[in-house]
């Protein structure tokens, strides 16, 4: 196990940054999802699954940094995924109150229109992290070497 950070590689940062985004973004989506928007919504509140996938994920990439288990980083990986696909589920209700105008899933029009931003942020959050884990399993992992 190698803790320090000098003379890494790319991936190494990247997924360094991916999780440490992923602890945080996870956390914050949690605490704001329970202070905010729990009690407030007629739909089945699964939004436990994406704080999990994402912080699982980002716990996953951060061990990958500092061991050589590299099939860590396709798990994190898939497990952001999920998350990603989980929370698109969950976002589908607010955005179908504001598609027809009626306040079925939220309880009001401007609410669901807040629910809708906190879960689009999130959303592109949760996605880029994705995106940016799914670049880490490609880059290479050895170290770079000054010339």
């Amino acid at each position: 196990m190698n803790l320090s950070l000098k003379n890494r590689s790319k991936a190494f940062y990247i997924q360094l940054v991916t999780g440490v985004i992923a602890l945080i973004s996870s956390i914050l989506f949690l605490i704001i999802e329970i202070t905010v928007v729990r009690g407030h919504i007629s739909f089945p509140d699964n939004t436990l699954f994406t704080f999990l996938f994402v912080l699982v994920g980002g716990l996953l990439s951060l061990a990958c940094c500092f061991t050589q288990i590299e099939f860590l980083a396709i798990i994190s990986t898939i497990l952001y995924g999920c998350g990603v696909g989980q929370h698109l589920f969950m976002s589908c209700y607010p955005y179908a109150d504001l598609a027809t105008g009626v306040a079925f899933f939220v309880d009001s029009g401007e609410f669901a229109l807040t629910v809708s931003n906190i879960f689009t942020t999130f959303l592109v959050i949760f996605a880029l992290l994705m995106v940016l884990s799914i670049v880490v399993c490609f880059l290479d992992k050895k170290q770079e070497q000054k010339a």
